[in-house]
């Protein structure tokens, strides 16, 4: 299976991305089996946190098999054309569910993340209008949270999604 492939299947499983901003080398295994262990298997280390190589090959050195692990920047529409396999409307909370409608008339057939002040109660107005995914950042995760509190955040979130298809 092809990285978009796998992508695409994952988040037709659980419509969320976790993006570990700010995230660091030595509690990124323990923060990335607490997601993958709360359903989700698509992990961003965007590339403006410390050391975000190394923490991306630990998370897929230890988890790569249960989770879709990449690093992540913004791209403008033109290179997401080019390169993306998803694309990232960030941030969202700067837009809204209906701007999100309004736009994908000119955006490619890729699938689009909503990011940037998505939580739970924020999704299924998203998702009504055109969001495929979510990507969760400071909702699900925040610098130095303990893996506790990252589960409780994960699960809150995955349980929202989950609704969103019944």
């Amino acid at each position: 299976m092809t990285a978009p492939e796998d992508l695409r299947t994952r988040l037709a499983e659980l419509p969320l991305v976790a993006i570990l901003r700010g995230v660091r080398p030595d509690e990124v295994v323990a923060v990335g089996e607490t997601l993958v262990a709360a359903g989700i298997s698509v992990i961003e280390v965007p590339l403006n946190s410390p050391d975000p190589l190394v923490s991306v090959r630990a998370l897929a050195d230890a988890i790569g098999e249960q989770a879709l692990v990449g690093a992540g920047t913004v791209l403008t529409p033109s290179d997401a054309r080019a390169v993306a396999d998803a694309l990232k409307l960030f941030p969202a909370q700067a837009s809204s569910p209906r701007a999100l409608r309004a736009m994908l008339a000119v955006l490619p057939d890729l699938p689009i993340l909503a990011v940037g002040g998505i939580g739970p109660a924020v999704m299924a107005a998203w998702w009504s209008n055109g969001a495929d995914c979510f990507g969760l950042g400071g909702s699900l995760y925040r610098p130095g949270d303990d893996p506790r509190t990252v589960t409780d955040k994960a699960e809150a979130a995955a349980a929202a999604a989950r609704g969103l298809r019944s």
